[in-house]
């Protein structure tokens, strides 16, 4: 735990705080585990909880500390509000009124958690921005390691802007940190079997070696398949779509009402629906492209291949076991 007193949230968030501590230290736990260990890599994470624990930290590591509390303190408060004061029984569930005040309604309870959800998310970006320039501070390496990860090295889509040049996700490093599980199964489930296994393989190689003028004019066709293709996955996890929508609240200064961001499952299954079909739509304009380009010296393995036809193809959704792909897409 990174937190160990109620002194030490009272630096992040603005308010009386008058919780015990126990009561909210399982959305801490939550909030560590679903946020900060995923920001920071797990060998850094550890190494900074143990500096807490054992009040031992390094300079550099309470600097870090600094930047990592102001995400940490306000989104656990978020979740944590709803049943600050509730009580359970066998009688019942019941509101402690106490002689504090009385609870506040259930639209300002609203207003409250958007309130702390966007001080929480817009400290993301400043701890995500600190981490890159940390050079020659004591966690750097151990963040550069945890942030090179060779499973998401290569990836079609390396950047958040990359991604947010096609689909929207406000510029935000952390719902594509999010999102790169999703792009590298879209990568293993879409884009090779489109291309075949060993042109795939061959452009992947490239992304580190370089690719040819031609192989680059390609990549945007490759980059929006991936990224509605994955977002449209993405949209089907609870975990992600909740992200979704507190950062699209957040962004657009809407906290206390819902709006577009609908809890919907409807809504988001529509949604997710047609970035799919528009991901298949970008591979069928990326084989057309292929097909009409690929040359015996051009192309050379995609021209070989069987995936090349020499006219216009067409990518169906019967090609993909989409239950599947959901399924496994899932975090």
């Amino acid at each position: 735990m990174l937190v160990l007193t109620i002194d030490d949230l009272k630096k992040c968030v603005p308010a009386d705080l008058a919780t015990r501590y126990k009561t909210i230290q399982p959305s801490f736990e939550s909030v560590e585990r679903n946020y900060i260990v995923k920001i920071l890599g797990k060998v850094t994470y550890d190494k900074l909880n143990l500096g807490v624990k054992d009040n031992d930290l390094t300079d550099d590591q309470k600097e870090l500390l600094s930047y990592v509390l102001p995400v940490l303190a306000p989104i656990a408060y978020a979740e944590n509000v709803a049943t600050l004061g509730v009580r359970f029984s066998d009688a019942g569930i019941y509101v402690n009124t106490g002689k504090d005040g009385t609870p506040v309604t259930k639209w300002q309870l609203n207003q409250v958690r958007m309130e702390l959800l966007s001080m929480g998310y817009k400290a993301i970006d400043p701890l995500f921005e600190f981490l890159e320039s940390g050079a020659g501070k004591d966690w750097h390496v151990d963040w550069l390691a945890s942030k090179a990860d060779d499973s998401y090295r290569e990836l079609f889509i390396q950047t958040t802007k990359e991604f947010d040049d096609d689909v929207s996700i406000y510029s935000s490093t952390w719902l594509f940190l999010l999102l790169k599980s999703y792009i590298k199964k879209a990568e293993q489930l879409y884009l090779s079997p489109t291309l075949g296994r060993d042109f795939y393989v061959e452009l992947k190689g490239k992304l580190i070696s370089g690719m040819s003028n031609d192989e680059k004019e390609i990549l945007p066709f490759i980059r929006q398949a991936l990224a509605n293709l994955a977002y449209s996955n993405a949209l089907r996890n609870p975990f992600f779509r909740t992200e979704f929508q507190n950062l699209q609240l957040v962004k657009n200064d809407n906290a206390g009402n819902s709006g577009s961001a609908t809890e919907d499952n409807n809504y988001f299954k529509q949604l997710a629906d047609q970035y799919e079909r528009d991901g298949i739509a970008f591979l069928g304009l990326l084989t057309d492209e292929l097909n009409v380009r690929a040359t015996s010296s051009l192309f050379e393995t995609f021209y070989n291949s069987n995936k090349f036809k020499g006219e216009r193809a067409t990518v169906s959704t019967s090609t993909y076991n989409n239950s599947t792909a959901e399924g496994t897409f899932f975090m």
